[in-house]
C-alpha cells in the first residue's frame, strides 16, 4: 500500500490555516510516516480504521514519532483507531528472551507525542506493539487522555504505556494498558525550573498491567 502521509498532512495544514476544525479519516487501512497535528485541529479516525507505522526507523526522519504535535494549542487525536507500531520489526523475537528481546535498530520514541502543547485531548485510540513508549505528553499543559488502550509485547524492552514528562494539569482516565515496562510513568526528563515540573496529575479508573 502507498503511504497516506501527504494526503493527511495536507488536510491538517489546510484545516489549521482556515482557523481549525476536524479532519476526518474514513474507514480503511493506512500506512503513514510522521503526521503533525497543528493548532485548533482534531484528527478524527472513524470506526474500522487501522494505521500501520513504518517498519524502519529511517522512515520517521526528521522526527521521532508517528503522530505528533509541537508547540500547538487546542489539538486532539480521537479514535476509534487501531495503530500498529510494528514493534516486532525492531527487535529479535525469540521464544525465551532473557529477560527481553534484543533491539536490532534504533526505535521511534514515543509513537504518539505532544510536545510543548496546551489543551490536548487523546480519546478512544488503541496502540498495539509499540517499538518503545506508546504515548507521551511532554512539557505540555491541560492534557486529557481517556479511553485509550495500549497493548505491548511483554518481552519488548522500554515499551512504556503513557509517559507524562514535565507536564501539568493532566487527566488519565478509563485506560487499559498492558506493557513490558511502566504502564504509566510520571517523570521529569530534563533539568528545568520548578514551575515546569510534572504536577497536578490525576489517574483514575484504569486497568494497568506491567
Amino acid at each position: 500500500r502507498e503511504l497516506s502521509t501527504l494526503a493527511m498532512q495536507r488536510a491538517i495544514d489546510a484545516c489549521t490555516l482556515s482557523g481549525g476544525g476536524t479532519v476526518v479519516v474514513p474507514p480503511g487501512r493506512y500506512r503513514i510516516a510522521t503526521i503533525t497535528i497543528k493548532n485548533n485541529v482534531t484528527l478524527q479516525f472513524e470506526k474500522e480504521t487501522f494505521v500501520d507505522a513504518p517498519r524502519l526507523y529511517s522512515q520517521y526522519a526528521p522526527y521521532n514519532s508517528l503522530i505528533r504535535a509541537s508547540g500547538s494549542t487546542n489539538v486532539a487525536l480521537r479514535g476509534p483507531v487501531i495503530i500498529n507500531g510494528q514493534g516486532t520489526n525492531y527487535w529479535n523475537v525469540v521464544p525465551n528472551p532473557n529477560p527481553f528481546y534484543s533491539v536490532t535498530q534504533n526505535r521511534p520514541v514515543p509513537i504518539v507525542q505532544f510536545l510543548n502543547c496546551s489543551n490536548v485531548v487523546v480519546d478512544g485510540i488503541t496502540i498495539l506493539y509499540s517499538p518503545s513508549w506508546a504515548l507521551s505528553p511532554y512539557s505540555s499543559t491541560n492534557v486529557t487522555i481517556r479511553n485509550v488502550t495500549i497493548l505491548n509485547d511483554f518481552a519488548a524492552p522500554n515499551t512504556d504505556g503513557i509517559d507524562i514528562c514535565q507536564s501539568k494539569d493532566v487527566l488519565v482516565t478509563g485506560c487499559r494498558i498492558s506493557t513490558a515496562d511502566d504502564p504509566i510513568s510520571i517523570k521529569n526528563m530534563e533539568t528545568t525550573v520548578a514551575a515546569n515540573l510534572s504536577r497536578n496529575i490525576t489517574v483514575t479508573n484504569c486497568d494497568l498491567t506491567g
